[in-house]
């Protein structure tokens, strides 16, 4: 036997109708026993609901949604294995209760349930949901076609009760100055403003639950105002209600802005049309009113009270536009005082004459009189009263000329004698077209021109001369430069022949000048002896070559087989060429700044040297051999930076080897020490490095430093302002300098005994030194470059020191 458990938890036992058991031989037929049927389960799919089924009063109790249509409600029933009617999945109307009878399958017994459908009562949100749906445009929108052209109240009163749930409503406003609250009060925007967009908010209160519903309204503006008038609290206004109108009673002198600001629009929508007001306003003015409409005017005509009569009765002003010129007024005395220049004829001479407003004169202004003696002039004021005035008209002396006349003869003098042109001493175009011109405006400068003019004439001309001479060409004060060809030294037996391999000279000027070489040829090779040949050259300016010379050893030739004396030189047909490489150039022992001009060279130029040329650029111009030393006193080029010092070495053949070089560092102080000698133990200062650069005559910024150097030592007043000209000042400033310096010098101890040590006609090294130190006294030409070799020039400067001892 087999026990089941349904899910209404009936207890069903049966036997297998067929199934026989037999025991101890006995065979037994099972039977079945009876049960009560139910209703396990009932519920809706729509809306979804599930039934509460009470088993022991047999009743089904189902609660639906609000509003929930229960007159074809469709269940779902669950009776298990038993019938049920009506049946499960077909429609009812549940608006009464309905009786469902379950018939048990087993032996048909039966039980009746009531099932009972019950509706949810609607919520508070739902409610308000409803009444707002059920608030619409027309229940508030009153007497005005609708919401969107306000003119009117809105209704009266707006519904203040849901009118399907009763849900509570308050109303706000979102601009209550043009619809309250209640919306009884609306006040239309001016025509000017233009419609009002508002919002009417109604908001729905039941139980915990609210909620608003906004309407929006446009509240149409005013129309136009056809309004065109105005009032015054100051002013009469005339209200007669015509297109023409009067403001009178305005007081004489109003300003247009105050007159204005004392008119006040009957309509804010008014235009003032104010082009027909003066400034200050004056009878006969209009002011015209457009109303808001822009079509409607009223035009105001202004009376301004008559004002007194004016009793001002001056000359303001009074000239001569020939010749031009203007009077001045002494009021006090009433006099008019003018003075024209020197030659003007004064017996009929037309005055402009200026009078106070709304006066007069006699003789009226514009009119020629003669005013050779005073001319009394009556001025009539408004109010009839009456000013005399005495003009009086002098004529001025005539100007003095005698700087301009000068300054035009000095001038058209040079600029005649002038030669224009780019060469030295000429004048480049257009200088002399320049001051012809500046010549002829100052010739047209008569005695009639006032003393002022005449002296700003001078002064005109005289800074055109000064430009013109100082666009002149310079001097050429460039050196021109010798070239030697062939060997130097050039070795030679008694006997031998010598042809003089000659030389070159180029001039940046003159450019080729060698035809005009002297060449000082004083060779016998007959006699032994060490010869030298001298070469020397003048360009068209006058500037002297530096001399070059060549050496020329004649020696007699050894006998026959040798000789016991001395060896005679080495005679090569092609001499051996120098080495190029091994040399060396030291600097202050391998220093790599100085703040001295003055350095140490440290040299090496290998066996085969016996002379050297030293020099501060790369293409040794004017450069002399001298022989060769192992240590060496050099001076740097003038200026700070870096310095390259070039050397090449010379073999006794006169075979040169390649440019050594060393570089140094000069950090220039304020004074340089010159080499030893030089200056005889003097310190050379940046004045005297100045001197040594710069020319009169010349342009240049280093000019300034010169004169500031010069006006520090007393040589320049304490108001002179430096400039960047060498002029006539600056040269006697130097000069005076120069006087003084030498002064100190003079008879100097080391300077005499460079003398004595040194004889004329020879090369040595220490005339560089003796040189430099008569050229310090102002005894060579300030172009002169300092040389090796004692000739005339520097016995001349021995000579002239030696007097002023």
């Amino acid at each position: 036997m087999k026990q089941i458990v349904s899910d209404n938890l009936k207890k069903i036992t049966y036997s297998a109708l067929a199934l026989l058991v037999v025991v101890s031989g006995f065979t037994f037929a099972p039977t079945a026993k009876a049960v009560t049927p139910a209703i396990v389960a009932f519920n809706f799919a729509t809306p979804a609901a599930t039934g509460v089924i009470d088993e022991a009063a047999h009743t089904v109790a189902v609660t639906v949604p609000f509003g929930t249509d229960v007159t074809a409600l469709v269940p779902t029933i669950d009776s298990g294995a038993d019938t049920v009617n009506p049946a499960s999945g077909v429609a009812q109307n549940f608006t009464s209760p309905v009786t469902y009878t379950v018939t048990a399958t087993v032996d048909g017994t039966t039980q009746d349930y009531i099932v009972t459908v019950t509706v949810a009562a609607i919520t508070d949100l739902a409610a308000i949901d409803a009444d707002k749906a059920a608030l619409v445009d027309s229940l508030i929108q009153g007497a005005n076609p609708d919401l969107a052209h306000i003119t009117t109240a809105l209704a009266n009163p707006l519904p203040s009760v849901g009118s399907v749930y009763g849900s509570t409503i308050t109303w706000g406003s979102s601009n209550t100055a043009v619809v309250s609250n209640d919306g009884q009060t609306v006040a239309r925007p001016a025509f000017a403003a233009g419609d009002a967009a508002i919002s009417m908010t109604a908001t729905f209160t039941r139980g915990s639950a609210s909620d608003a519903k906004v309407f929006s309204l446009i509240v149409s503006k005013l129309p136009a105002s056809t309004v065109a008038t105005v009032t015054s609290s100051v002013y009469t206004v005339s209200v007669g209600g015509t297109a023409a109108e009067t403001i009178t009673n305005v007081p004489f002198g109003a300003s247009k802005a105050s007159f204005l600001g004392n008119l006040t629009k009957d309509n804010a929508g008014e235009t003032l049309g104010t082009t027909g007001v003066d400034d200050p306003v004056v009878s006969g003015n209009t002011v015209v009113v457009t109303a808001e409409d822009g079509t409607t005017t009223v035009t105001y005509t202004i009376d301004v009270v008559a004002a007194p009569l004016s009793s001002a009765k001056a000359i303001t002003a009074f000239s001569f536009a020939t010749p031009t010129t203007t009077g001045t007024i002494d009021e006090a005395a009433h006099t008019v005082a003018i003075t024209v220049p020197f030659g003007t004829a004064v017996t009929a001479l037309v005055p402009t004459i200026v009078v106070s407003m709304d006066a007069s004169i006699t003789p009226v202004s514009g009119v020629a009189q003669d005013f050779t003696n005073p001319v009394t002039y009556t001025v009539t004021a408004a109010d009839a009263t009456t000013q005399v005035y005495t003009v009086t008209v002098t004529v001025t002396t005539s100007s003095d000329l005698t700087a301009l006349v000068a300054a035009i003869a000095t001038a058209s003098t040079t600029q005649a004698s002038a030669v224009e042109g780019t060469l030295p001493g000429q004048y480049p175009a257009p200088l002399k077209a320049n001051l012809q011109t500046a010549i002829t405006a100052a010739a047209a400068i008569t005695g009639a021109s006032s003393q002022s003019v005449v002296d700003a004439a001078v002064a005109t001309l005289n800074a055109a001369l000064a430009t013109f001479t100082a666009g002149k060409v310079p001097p050429d004060t460039t050196a021109p430069v010798i070239t030697l060809l062939g060997a130097n030294p050039v070795n030679l037996f008694v006997g031998g022949s010598y042809v003089d391999a000659g030389a070159t000279s180029t001039d940046n000027i003159d450019g080729d000048i060698t035809a005009r070489i002297v060449t000082v040829n004083p060779v016998n090779t007959a006699v032994a002896d060490a010869y030298m040949v001298t070469y020397n050259v003048t360009d068209t300016a006058g500037n002297h070559a530096t001399q070059v010379t060549r050496t020329v050893t004649v020696v007699v030739a050894p006998p026959s087989g040798g000789s016991s004396g001395g060896a005679a030189p080495v005679v090569y047909t092609t001499p051996p060429a120098a080495p190029v490489t091994g040399f060396v150039v030291n600097i202050n022992n391998g220093g790599s700044k100085t703040d001295s001009r003055t350095i140490t060279l440290h040299l090496d130029g290998g066996p085969q040297a016996k002379n050297m040329a030293i020099s501060n650029s790369p293409n040794f111009d004017g450069i002399p051999q001298e022989p060769y030393q192992p240590t060496k006193q050099w001076t740097l080029s003038g200026g700070a930076g870096e310095k390259t010092v070039y050397v090449v070495f010379f073999s006794q053949y006169g075979t040169m080897t390649r440019v050594v070089s060393q570089h140094i560092t000069l950090v220039e102080s304020a004074t340089v020490v010159e080499p030893a000698g030089r200056v005889l133990g003097v310190k050379i200062t940046k004045l005297d490095t100045l001197l040594d650069e710069l020319k009169p005559n010349q342009r240049h910024p280093k000019v300034k430093e010169l004169q500031a150097e010069l006006k520090q030592r007393g040589y320049f007043g304490a108001n002179f302002k430096p400039t960047d000209f060498y002029g006539k000042l600056t040269a006697a400033a130097v000069k005076k300098y120069k006087e003084g310096a030498a002064a100190s010098v003079v008879s100097s101890p080391s300077l005499d005994a460079l003398i004595a040590a040194l004889r004329p006609n020879r090369h040595d090294v220490k005339v560089t030194e003796l040189q430099a130190s008569l050229k310090k006294l102002g005894l060579f030409p300030a172009n002169w470059r300092t040389t090796d070799f004692y000739g005339k020039v520097t016995q001349a400067a021995v000579k002239k020191y030696q007097e002023t001892k």
